[in-house]
């Protein structure tokens, strides 16, 4: 029986999640750290969190062929 609250993900929708979350969870930790007043480990974790979303989105290959 399917809940109307209920969500269902296939495959292929569980491998977009899973490249996008280190970049969630990076921006996240950066965003809390900076809230707490850590500019530097913070701002290292938002270039992180950028590298991690141009892998995620395929950007860092186009051009080369």
């Amino acid at each position: 029986m399917l809940f109307p609250l209920e969500i269902r993900i296939d495959d292929a929708a569980w491998i977009g999640f899973l490249m996008f979350a280190p970049t969630i969870l990076f921006f996240l930790v950066g965003l809390i750290l900076l809230l707490i007043k850590q500019k530097k480990p913070a701002k290292t974790l938002f270039i992180i969190a950028g590298c991690c979303l141009l892998v995620a989105l395929g950007l860092c290959g186009i051009g080369t062929y």
